[in-house]
């Protein structure tokens, strides 16, 4: 595992009280710190310094924030020649959960640790990688199967705390746990995050290089990180999100900081689906967007057909909803039953507070949809 060189770039942004913790949770599992202070007014670079960052520097004319400061330590620090040599990318305000498992199970599933796939197969056509899944799963695993991983994600979550202090913040913790369910069950990776991910810098140049040399990570994207995926996916990079690797993010503490949130997470989403050229790679995301938009408008149909009911007084009760109503019970409980107290089960019990969080989200897909047709511009946090 010593023959892997793995380099940490923090793009940063006025984050002096959350960089020396995420600083420590990776210094002794990286062989490089780097923190890139993006338009920073306060005293970042001097706190990076002091908690053993390697390299600090402030970029240098940067408009395109997150983007702009990652690709910047990536042109100007990073030597692509270095063999089996990876980039972590990790937000100033994460902090790893329990390093030495998250970075000896990453290094577990890489190159030398295990072999390479051939480039015949790494340049396998994506959909006749897909068919030889679908009907010849042996043949499949054969050659897939126990090879080296380009890319490791992370599983976020909120940090721990003793007290939950509002119905906001038990959504968003609730709602990571269902993801990370969802990945368990599914084995796939959905968006490598930027809270914190392994890429393998050979993928990070054919990447760049698929970009006509212009630039690694898409300035023009609002949501950076799910272009990366995207990207690193199409150049035939293969990725997986271990369950023990974990990390803490900050959770948003506002209705108003929620809403703009998931609205920037929906719009870039729709963007890439409906800008990119289609391929199979693009059509699941694509499938995933179609079913959101569903899902919203049955549930506003939902709300609309409830309110004239009531209107008009023709309230019956009907064991075909009670059914349903047990069947989203159902939903809510499993997906927090390995990973959620025994508070949190009984939380995602409630139909109450389950509504109410999923009518915020639901209300974003709406603002982000809205955004996409009228060709509204939108900020990070306005």
């Amino acid at each position: 595992m010593n023959d892997i060189k793995i380099t940490a770039i923090l793009p940063a942004h006025n984050e002096e009280k959350g960089i020396p913790a995420a600083i420590k949770s990776i210094q002794k599992h990286v062989d490089t710190i780097i923190v890139a202070c993006d338009n920073c007014s306060d005293d970042i670079y001097k706190v990076s310094k002091k908690n053993g960052a390697d390299i600090v520097f402030n970029t240098k004319n940067n408009s395109f924030r997150k983007a702009g400061a990652i690709n910047q330590a990536l042109e100007n620090y990073i030597n692509f020649d270095i063999p089996n040599s990876y980039c972590l990318i990790m937000d100033a305000d994460t902090v790893v959960e329990n390093p030495d498992l998250w970075f000896s199970k990453a290094k577990s599933l890489l190159y030398p640790n295990l072999p390479k796939i051939s480039d015949d197969l790494k340049n396998m056509n994506v959909f006749k990688k897909f068919m030889l899944k679908i009907f010849n799963r042996k043949k499949y695993n054969q050659l897939f199967s126990k090879k080296a991983y380009d890319c490791i994600g992370s599983i976020f979550k909120a940090p721990q705390s003793n007290k939950i202090s509002s119905n906001l913040e038990m959504g968003q913790r609730l709602e990571w746990i269902a993801y990370k369910t969802k990945i368990k069950r599914s084995q796939s990776v959905f968006i490598l995050t930027g809270t914190c991910s392994l890429i393998s810098n050979e993928v990070l140049y054919r990447v760049f290089k698929k970009n006509n040399y212009k630039y690694f990570y898409n300035v023009n994207s609002i949501t950076e990180d799910f272009e990366m995926t995207i990207s690193c996916k199409e150049v035939g990079a293969r990725m997986i999100s271990p369950m023990e690797c974990e990390c803490y993010t900050e959770i948003q503490t506002s209705i108003k900081s929620l809403l703009l949130q998931r609205r920037r997470w929906y719009l870039g989403a729709l963007s890439l689906v409906f800008s990119r050229r289609m391929n199979l790679i693009l059509m699941s995301y694509l499938g995933q967007q179609f079913m959101l938009m569903l899902s919203v408008f049955a549930y506003l149909l939902y709300i609309v057909v409830t309110m004239i009911v009531y209107d008009i007084g023709d309230v019956d009760f009907s064991p075909y909803w009670l059914i349903v109503f047990f069947i989203f019970q159902f939903k809510q409980i499993f997906d927090v039953w390995h990973y959620g107290n025994w508070f949190k089960k009984s939380y995602s019990s409630s139909m109450l507070g389950g509504l109410v969080y999923s009518f915020l989200l639901q209300v974003a897909y709406l603002m982000a949809l809205f955004s996409l047709i009228f060709h509204k511009k939108i900020y990070w946090n306005k």
